[in-house]
């Protein structure tokens, strides 16, 4: 009888173990603009001041519908270079093919005015990471998009 008690006892505390426990994908927190925003801006190095900006700022200087989007995060260097850091996260899939179309938009725009201001930026701009992951977009300019890429898979995959 005792054996079967303490038997019973010990499934019993297993099977609570076992019932408190979280599988990875639960524990895994929901990816945000900002902490992706923050790891892009401390994992990588940057040559100018680059400062964040409202979301107000950021939709009107990107030309995006704030009913586009879920939430961004947005650095801007003070116009010496060309680095930036753009996350944005998208109410839809199709709400981010249209962020992304004006991710592409801005860099070509910058590529025609650094062309003629500061040609060494376009080297910068040519290389820039500017891409979708599912409704996240982003844009980073920096002198490592390599690094960059790094970061983002990390942190989105």
């Amino acid at each position: 009888m005792r054996k079967i008690f303490a038997l019973m006892l010990a499934l019993f505390l297993l099977g609570s173990i076992a019932g408190c426990g979280q599988s990875s994908d639960e524990q895994k927190a929901e990816p945000d603009v900002h902490t992706l925003a923050d790891k892009l801006m401390s994992g990588l190095t940057f040559e100018d001041s680059v400062s964040e900006v409202s979301a107000d700022v950021a939709l009107k200087y990107y030309g995006i519908d704030s009913a586009e989007i879920v939430d961004c995060d947005v650095h801007i260097s003070t116009g010496a270079t060309a680095e930036e850091v753009a996350v944005f996260e998208a109410q839809t899939a199709i709400d981010a093919q249209n962020i992304l179309s004006a991710m592409k938009t801005r860099q070509d725009t910058q590529i025609k005015t650094y062309f003629s201001y500061n040609s060494n930026e376009v080297s910068r701009l040519d290389d820039a990471v500017v891409e979708a992951h599912d409704r996240f977009v982003l844009y980073v300019v920096s002198d490592d998009s390599a690094k960059a890429e790094e970061i983002i898979k990390g942190y989105l995959e």
